[in-house]
């Protein structure tokens, strides 16, 4: 399984370290094989006065099985926007 973690700042850092620690050691402890990258629209971000430092920066997230996106305030601004200046498209609906 391919996982990204995408980043931005503004971020909640415990919702990001909440779901990476658990999901990383999914593959540290050989339960399961995993890679990941930690995504981001900049090389560096600042959440909680921490600094995060990024894989990749504006990746193809087709590229990935599972995508990631911590909460946080930040988010509640964003989510009006159709691209948010975190860089993420809202997804579209899709009719089954």
């Amino acid at each position: 399984m391919n996982v990204a973690f995408c980043i931005y700042e503004g971020m909640t850092a415990l919702d990001f370290v909440g779901a990476y620690d658990p999901i990383t050691r999914l593959d540290r402890m050989e339960f399961m094989s995993i890679s990941w990258d930690i995504c981001a629209q900049t090389e560096t971000v600042s959440a909680n006065r921490l600094e995060f430092t990024v894989d990749r920066v504006e990746p193809d997230l087709g590229d990935y099985d599972l995508i990631f996106i911590p909460g946080g305030y930040a988010t509640r601004d964003l989510r009006h926007e159709r691209r948010s200046s975190s860089g993420f498209e809202q997804p579209q609906a899709v009719r089954i």
